[in-house]
């Protein structure tokens, strides 16, 4: 059995109109992956004891001894385990 997509399921008359909304965004969405500039970099520059500059976040000992220092920011997803902790203790 083969797999399709979600787009094999379209009519054909929905996936035109599919296609003609994604026309426009697509130069926008190129140039947005081409900036070498991402907007994590901006709020690690901000929050540089963080290290999120030169690590993947929050299992690292020197991002939790930032959040220890400087408390949770908005970028912090508030289900993650280790951050619904830190916001108890509060």
């Amino acid at each position: 059995m083969e797999r399709g997509t979600a787009l094999d399921a379209l009519d054909p008359a929905d996936l035109h109109a599919v296609r003609l909304a994604a026309d426009p965004l697509r130069p926008l969405l190129e140039a947005a992956l081409e900036e070498p500039a991402l907007p994590g970099a901006a709020i690690a520059r901000a929050r540089s004891a963080l290290g999120w500059e030169r690590n993947a976040g929050y299992g690292t000992a020197e991002h939790r001894a930032g959040l220890d220092r400087l408390g949770v920011t908005p970028h912090h997803r508030r289900s993650y385990a280790p951050i619904v902790k830190i916001l108890s203790r509060r």
